[in-house]
């Protein structure tokens, strides 16, 4: 879905299947943006938020979840995250969030 929005929109997408993954092509090309799901295989998406915020502190995350509680919202910021795309997605949101993270801003909703 995700990929479906970012590339109608012209946006190149690289994707991962896992924490081990994201991080290893994160290494070889850093991304403008990374779209990170909270629930991912191998490593929970906080923990690899963390480890990208490591190798490269300027990177630009957004994680991606359907919990909505304040918690999880708190964490993911404590943890680098510059916002926060709720599912299911929606097209204005996701694509707004990728803009104004670009921009240097942050996407809290």
């Amino acid at each position: 879905m995700l990929r479906q929005i970012l590339e109608g929109a012209g946006y190149e997408v690289d994707e991962a299947t896992g924490g081990f993954e994201a991080l290893e092509r994160y290494s070889l090309k850093r991304a403008d943006v990374v779209l990170l799901d909270i629930i991912m295989d191998g490593m929970a998406g906080l923990e690899v938020l963390e480890r990208l915020r490591e190798l490269d502190h300027g990177a630009k995350v957004l994680v991606a979840t359907a919990d909505t509680q304040t918690a999880t919202r708190q964490e993911a910021e404590a943890a680098g995250a510059m916002g926060m795309i709720r599912k299911p997605f929606d097209k204005e949101q996701v694509l707004g969030a990728v803009l104004a993270v670009v921009a240097g801003g942050v996407a809290w909703n």
